[in-house]
């Protein structure tokens, strides 16, 4: 009987040709083996491939049409007209000179905000409150809601329920949470330390009350990772793993101009520390670019280190001819884990997402400012953007307010810096 090609493909047909060819059973057991081990494989590279973190779907989210522009894109004409901000202790006058400098070579305006010293009352204070929190929080979550880390067993926390409902509301943000932390005593706040939607609703009955903050300092604490409580300290640690008032002072005055800009009427703002050096033609780099980003972006990091901002496939590249008739090439990718805070772009909603984040009690100041954002862009609470290469560097030629010496061991460099950023290594 003729068995027609439409009813049955070609495969098919050449199955049934073997079945009448009189094959052993032990060939159709072994063929059947092999084709149940291949189909199990590619479910298995399958599944890898959907559960990866930064699995294509996250990057092809962040595609739009070229035709939608963000909001910031139609308000401004280029993109150094943002409000900007550099973020300077008063006393480092050799840094502002710099800046100056800078600032007259773009023509470009900024504001500076005067960042805190490792040694101020609200950095005590706030390092006391930490200590506190920890020491509570250690002992009162529930049990089962702890995540091992290195043979260690740390209590996790969740972020409030209604976080979203307060990124999204209308008017300014607040204080709540670790806001309260630095409030004047003469505040209205019946808890310092923590905000009854940290837990889960039949837990918060059992929230640890406020505690008088102790008169001297408490002892060194290390820096948490990921959503733990906290980290267990110990001399061996590497100094970037302990949690120091400079730190901190850094984390509340990289926080309080976040604050600004949340509470502000500007669609986007910029925010620089003032130890930078900018490619001479960034302005025409970042109008090629900007079109490109969707419209709830929430952050552009100008400039980043330790980590590979490439990882995803760009939204957009450009090149571009530099006066000297050498080629520069910039894109504009999805961000995956960017560290260092010398230069991004906030959108006034990304600056109330962030400030939502940070103040959560059992989340603040739990580690360095940089590590807190790169958590946040990882575990896919901001959706960040990073232009590669860096358009904005670190130029660590004095020393850091930070970290010991020059600051990390990171560099980068520049196709042709203002301050002579292109001859960085």
């Amino acid at each position: 009987m003729l068995v027609s090609s439409t009813i049955f493909p070609r495969p098919a047909l050449r199955a049934l040709s073997l079945v009448r060819s009189g094959r052993p059973l032990l060939f159709w057991v072994i063929v059947t083996g092999t084709l149940f081990t291949v189909c199990i494989t590619l479910r298995h590279i399958s599944v890898w491939i959907e559960d990866y973190a930064p699995g294509a779907d996250y990057w092809r989210s962040y595609w739009v049409d070229p035709s939608v522009r963000n909001p910031s894109y139609q308000q401004l004409s280029h993109v150094l007209a943002f409000k900007t901000y550099v973020i300077s202790l008063p006393r480092r006058a050799d840094r502002r000179a710099q800046m100056d400098l800078l600032k007259d070579v773009l023509h470009v305006n900024w504001t500076y905000m005067d960042a805190v010293e490792a040694n101020t009352s609200a950095v005590t204070t706030i390092l006391r409150q930490v200590y506190i929190l920890r020491s509570q929080l250690e002992s009162r979550l529930e049990y089962g809601n702890e995540h091992v880390q290195d043979d260690v067993t740390f209590p996790v926390f969740d972020w409030p329920r209604d976080i979203e409902t307060v990124i999204h509301s209308r008017g300014p943000l607040r204080p709540l949470g670790a806001d309260l932390w630095t409030l004047p005593p003469s505040h209205d706040s019946t808890d310092l330390a923590t905000h009854a939607s940290m837990e889960r609703p039949h837990t918060s009955a059992n929230m640890p009350s406020a505690k008088p903050v102790a008169s001297v300092g408490p002892p060194p604490l290390a820096c948490a990772s990921g959503n733990n409580v906290s980290a267990t300290f110990s001399s061996n640690l590497p100094l970037y793993r302990h949690l120091t008032a400079a730190k901190v002072a850094c984390w509340y005055s990289h926080f309080q101009t976040i604050r600004d800009v949340a509470n502000g009427e500007h669609e986007a703002v910029m925010v620089l520390e003032d130890d930078v050096d900018m490619e001479h033609d960034m302005d025409k780099r970042l109008q090629a670019l900007w079109g490109a980003l969707p419209r709830d972006w929430d952050v552009v990091y100008l400039g980043h280190c330790w980590s590979d901002e490439s990882q995803f496939p760009p939204l957009r590249n450009i090149s571009l001819r530099l006066p000297s008739g050498r080629m520069a090439s910039s894109a504009l990718h999805p961000a995956s884990a960017p560290k260092c805070t010398h230069a991004y772009v906030l959108s006034r909603t990304g600056a109330r997402r962030i400030v939502a984040h940070l103040r959560h009690p059992p989340f603040a100041y739990s580690r360095a400012i940089d590590q807190a954002l790169s958590w946040l862009v990882l575990s896919r609470r901001l959706r960040a953007f990073s232009i590669v290469p860096p358009v904005v560097v670190q130029r660590k030629i004095s020393g850091s307010d930070v970290m010991p010496g020059l600051g990390s061991a990171w560099r980068s460099r520049l196709y042709d810096g203002v301050l002579g950023g292109n001859e960085q290594t």
